[in-house]
């Protein structure tokens, strides 16, 4: 325990996030309070099992508690789950992600804010999931849109097996989806309301994206801009099928490999340029000065995929 520490609390958080997601087995806030004062209190026994024991169960009860929110979450009177049903509404949000095209729609996550009845607007919270069917619009975290939808509760089909839907959003803390027909109506009251550092970066991507766009063919710009901004979404289905069967798909994804690309094409750069300068070499250490210098760039490029 005193070489390493870590793997107890780890096991038993992985234990105490499993148990709630496989078999919805959570633990009540207030039993994490009592296990937090139990566990100190073995500090002063002897015995390191029984404090052994007592850390578990907080880290358990810990990763139990953290997915209450998600997969049985309580919802305020305003959530804009209350007002799902058959009645198109006027809503408004926020969107808090960076929206995903693909070839022909694609998704847009939103922060509901208001919901318009006739005249009367009645303020809402909640997360939103808006599907498009067909077209593209220039959207960025942080812009005010409107449309018009009903709104519906994720749900499964029933079928064994099937992929969990319903619990992938909650996940993401969505409890509402929407339907719009086109991207046209959408439309867009004010851009760059909220998180201004995403907006930046989501609409430097799109420009990009869109420079790719104009200089190479619509194939190879799709798949460059997959390769560089994880804009996979926009890869024609024949092009994807063609990366499946020979099993390199998975490069088509911003993973940590292209991170490390970045991070070292950027070293190398920088080391081959500080080789070449006496009064770096004799006055600095080249290796760890460079090596501080590619964590802003790392991050730069994080944000700029998303």
């Amino acid at each position: 325990m005193s070489q390493r520490p870590l793997p107890i609390p780890l096991f038993s958080l992985i234990a105490g996030i499993a148990a709630a997601s496989q078999w919805d087995f959570f633990v009540p806030a207030p039993s994490l309070y009592l296990l937090l004062a139990v566990c100190l209190c073995a500090v002063f026994f002897a015995r390191r099992a029984l404090f052994l024991l007592c850390l578990s169960l907080c880290f358990f009860a810990a990763g139990s508690g953290a997915m209450a929110p998600l997969l049985e979450p309580s919802f305020p009177d305003n959530s804009v789950v209350g007002f799902a049903g058959e009645e198109p509404l006027v809503i408004e949000g926020i969107i808090d992600a960076r929206p995903e095209w693909r070839e022909s729609g694609g998704r847009i996550y939103l922060r509901a804010v208001r919901i318009f009845r006739g005249k009367i607007a009645e303020q809402v919270s909640g997360r939103i999931l808006l599907y498009i069917g067909e077209g593209h619009a220039p959207l960025a975290s942080g812009d005010l849109v409107r449309f018009i939808s009903r709104i519906s509760r994720p749900r499964n089909f029933g079928i064994p097996g099937e992929f969990d839907y319903e619990r992938y959003l909650a996940f993401r803390k969505v409890h509402a989806t929407a339907f719009s027909r086109t991207a046209a109506e959408v439309i867009l009251i004010r851009a760059g309301i909220a998180y201004p550092l995403q907006n930046f970066m989501d609409r430097l991507a799109a420009d990009l994206g869109n420079r790719i766009g104009l200089l190479l063919p619509a194939e190879e710009s799709a798949v460059l801009r997959a390769l560089l901004l994880g804009e996979s979404g926009l890869l024609p289905q024949a092009t994807r099928d063609l990366y499946s069967r020979t099993g390199v798909n998975h490069i088509l994804s911003i993973s940590g490999f292209h991170v490390g690309v970045i991070a070292l094409f950027f070293f190398s750069l920088l080391f081959c340029a500080a080789r070449c300068s006496e009064f770096l070499l004799l006055r600095a250490n080249p290796r760890r000065t460079i090596l501080l210098l590619s964590i802003p760039v790392v991050l730069f490029y994080l944000f700029l995929t998303g």
